[in-house]
């Protein structure tokens, strides 16, 4: 059977299990599990339960040298911050389990909603802004008290009663004095650098929020560090966030076996993931629609579970090309990474479900992607519609042209931008066949690059002038 490689939960650990407590731990000895929160392989576990009548929130350490340093430092650092009027979870218990796994117990707050899921819930831009001030407000707080996280993002912290809860103590370093400027910039705009979505004005605003908080003067030469600092956080984030898609973690299954290696959105595990897992996947191809067969690769829309997924094959194309796949990573694994890459800088492309790699004699045979079906129109066809009216294609124009300044502001070479790889949902541009985009950090080189894109998008248009006239 195919294998997840570092097995990253315990089968007392699953939602409606119960998880038992050391010995030493007060009645009752244990919490009845609601859902596994965060995966850490190999080294903890976070799950919600109920102990007692108490929300709590349990971290699990998996027993090593470095659990116990880290379960240390954990205690230590949150009585430290509790002590700089920090808000942080009370911690109900904390001892060892006979298996030697560390074991921290903590009173849930709230409602349990990270500040990430609440920003991810606006849908008002002046909501998440608000939020975003106030985060920001709170972080300010943190840096005058000398308090660095290291893991800086939504997700390890609520809002709760007006305050903002700072939840991985374990991953905070402090200072015997306030933050330098340097490091205070360099974290503000870390987190400008995971939303993507601001524009420049919303970005100086909230920057200029921050510095009011800190009692900073504004100048250019501080915004303009910002700025840098932001550049670079984006491009060391992503490096690291498409790493992590190509290995176990809290978002996805890693799975090995004979037959090669898969990578499953864990939501989209439980329907697809199975004893014979490459056979089924040719099998849902021969019982789906099939939309493109070629050499190169294969196209079918097919039902899996309860999901509309579109499997994407790529073809075996010899020995030597198997090779360069192997060496390089396959089409599919290729397609995989871009598509969590254009995600996490707010450029819409269907969601990725799958991505499987078939082996033999030890390299890449042929490959698969697979992604959430989207019920939508080419750009070409959509734009020739004549029951589309001129206010929607002005509108669609538009959107299309806003997701070209996002590519070249990322600096995003897609690398074929045939009218068919850009899709039209519900009026919104999803750029698709991801296999051959490249991202740069050299500005000459995106040029040149860029320039051979927007050509071949300009040629779809040729003995078309009124729709080539609304991309020029």
């Amino acid at each position: 059977m195919p294998h997840a490689d570092q097995n990253t939960s315990c089968t007392e650990d699953s939602a409606g299990s119960v998880f038992s407590l050391p010995d030493d731990a007060p009645r009752p000895r244990s919490v009845r599990v609601k859902k596994e929160l965060r995966v850490l392989p190999g080294r903890r576990n976070t799950f919600e339960g109920i102990w007692g009548e108490s929300p709590v929130v349990v971290k699990r350490l998996n027993p090593s040298l470095r659990a116990w340093y880290d379960f240390r430092k954990e205690i230590r650092v949150t009585a430290a911050l509790r002590g700089l009027g920090i808000a942080v979870p009370e911690v109900l218990y904390a001892g060892r389990k006979r298996d030697g796994s560390w074991v921290l117990v903590m009173r849930k707050v709230g409602k349990g909603n990270t500040l990430a899921a609440e920003i991810r819930a606006c849908e008002a831009e002046s909501d998440k802004d608000e939020l975003l001030r106030f985060f920001l407000g709170g972080l300010a707080y943190h840096h005058a008290q000398g308090v660095e996280q290291r893991d800086l993002h939504g997700e390890n912290y609520i809002q709760h009663a007006g305050e903002l809860w700072l939840l991985d103590a374990g991953q905070v370093r402090l200072h015997s004095h306030s933050l330098s400027v340097k490091k205070s910039l360099s974290q503000l705009a870390l987190v400008l650098s995971q939303h993507p979505e601001l524009n420049q004005e919303q970005c100086l605003g909230l920057i200029r929020s921050y510095f009011s908080e800190r009692g900073y003067y504004e100048n250019s030469r501080r915004t303009a560090l910002v700025q840098k600092y932001m550049e670079q956080h984006r491009h060391r984030n992503l490096k690291k966030f498409v790493r992590k898609c190509l290995r176990n973690n809290s978002r996805h299954l890693r799975i090995r076996d004979s037959g090669g290696t898969a990578i499953v959105d864990r939501d989209f595990a439980p329907a697809v993931v199975s004893d014979t897992l490459w056979q089924d996947i040719e099998q849902y191809m021969e019982e789906g629609t099939p939309l493109k067969e070629g050499n190169t690769s294969v196209l079918v829309r097919a039902r899996i579970g309860e999901r509309d997924v579109l499997i994407k094959r790529y073809n075996h194309k010899g020995f030597f090309h198997s090779i360069r796949q192997t060496l390089k990573g396959s089409r599919a694994q290729r397609s995989w990474c871009n598509a969590h890459r254009l995600r996490s800088l707010g450029v819409s492309t269907p969601f990725p479900l799958a991505m499987l790699e078939c082996l033999q004699m030890g390299v890449v045979h042929h490959s698969y992607i697979l992604t959430e079906y989207v019920h939508a129109h080419p750009l070409g066809v959509f734009l020739e519609n004549d029951s589309v009216s001129e206010e929607r294609r002005a509108l669609v124009s538009q959107r299309v042209l806003n997701l070209f300044e996002n590519l070249k502001r990322y600096k995003v070479n897609h690398n074929d931008l045939k009218h068919t790889n850009i899709l039209v949902h519900q009026y919104h541009p999803l750029l698709t066949d991801l296999d051959g985009m490249r991202m740069y950090r050299s500005d000459t080189m995106f040029r040149r690059r860029w320039r051979k894109d927007w050509e071949r998008f300009l040629k779809n248009w040729e003995g078309m002038p009124a729709i080539r006239s609304m991309f020029e």
